[in-house]
């Protein structure tokens, strides 16, 4: 390993107030290594270290027999609270159903809620009344136009809120108990931008690909494929010439892919041509040359080109240059997703597989 940096030991040291704070520790305990268990037992003195220069702690140890030491750990005021979603870190507080932080959710930084039931943490110190505040705005998908939420705290219902397409502020009193409380925002409804916008289509075919599709020709020929999980999968056959990969249409499961050096004969291009010709009516086709096309276009391959969406009426626009198309058999020429340059060309079909219920700016209890 290498050591880390000061910007990065700021960070740490900052959050490790954060983590003391919110969880309410009182004590850092210092343990030594199990001989041989690594990677500790090498760096324990390193580790330990570390955590003395990072956790605020007592000046003197609370115990220590020579091989463990307790320190005192103060935790600073859990309340007020004050979360910028987008602006700063939050992960510590969001539990499950959010996504990220990021800088523009609706023209302001933030973060979306992703799951029916978004979960927040706080601690309080007392069961003090306090006011809940904060901003937010529904996802607004086109035929869609109620979002309704209900919010719970620690298990009972405080009030049922109706979330605006545009941000608003919202406010109300709230009693949490003493120690860790769990705040849930419970929406009526989750909708996917992919659907909503008819996102990832391919090209004019109206035909919506399963999966996100990056295609890069150039001197390598990159096929990534990206399911809803985020999962990729390298699908390039990865030959010089043109690569060729098979789709179905309904689930994005790679069927087949094939490489043909069209850059080194003719015979190459035939076969090339005889393989796309065979090609069953619906299906989804990836195109990504390595090096380019080659000289040896032909009528016959822009024939088949064609077919697949491709809108190239001749060979001399497509001999030699770099090619990039998501097409669907039998859909017509100019109808594919298509690129074609001098050394360079880069395509994308994708859509946001995300469920999204509504976006917030910022969450105040004071």
């Amino acid at each position: 390993g290498r050591a880390p940096d000061a910007d990065l030991l700021s960070a740490a040291r900052a959050q490790a107030q954060d983590v003391i704070t919110l969880w309410g520790v009182r004590y850092l305990m210092l343990l030594p290594p199990v001989p041989g268990r690594l990677p500790y037992a090498d760096t324990w003195q390193a580790s330990q270290q570390t955590a003395l220069d990072l956790i605020p702690h007592s000046d003197s140890s609370i115990i220590d027999d020579g091989t463990i030491r307790i320190y005192g750990v103060e935790p600073g005021k859990p309340l007020p609270l004050s979360l910028d979603f987008g602006g700063e870190n939050t992960e510590l507080w969001r539990a499950e159903g959010w996504d990220r932080d990021e800088p523009d959710v609706g023209g302001a930084n933030g973060v979306w809620a992703t799951g029916k039931r978004a979960h927040l943490l706080f601690r309080s110190e007392d069961g003090s009344p306090r006011t809940l505040r904060f901003r937010a705005h529904m996802f607004t998908c086109p035929g869609r136009v109620d979002q309704y939420v209900t919010l719970n705290l620690n298990g009972q219902d405080l009030d049922l809120l109706y979330f605006f397409p545009e941000w608003e502020t919202y406010e109300l009193a709230i009693t949490p108990r003493p120690g860790v409380n769990h705040l849930w925002f419970e929406f009526e409804r989750l909708d996917r931008p992919r659907d909503c916008f008819n996102q990832a289509l391919i090209g004019k075919t109206g035909v919506q690909s399963p999966v996100n599709i990056a295609v890069h020709a150039f001197d390598q020929a990159f096929i990534t494929l990206t399911d809803a999980s985020g999962n990729p999968t390298d699908a390039s056959f990865g030959r010089r010439g043109y690569n060729v990969t098979l789709l179905d249409e309904k689930t994005g499961r790679v069927l087949d892919e094939q490489g043909f050096d069209t850059v080194a004969n003719g015979y190459e291009v035939e076969r090339l041509v005889s393989y796309l010709d065979q090609l069953p009516a619906g299906r989804i086709v990836i195109l990504a040359t390595r090096e380019g096309a080659g000289e040896f276009v032909t009528p016959e391959l822009i024939a088949a080109l064609q077919r697949l969406g491709s809108s190239v009426a001749s060979p001399d626009q497509l001999a030699g240059k770099a090619h990039a198309l998501v097409g669907v058999v039998g859909a017509g020429p100019g109808a594919a997703a298509e690129k074609i340059a001098p050394a360079d060309a880069y395509l994308e079909v994708s859509g946001d597989f995300r469920t999204l219920a509504a976006a917030f700016d910022f969450l105040e209890i004071k």
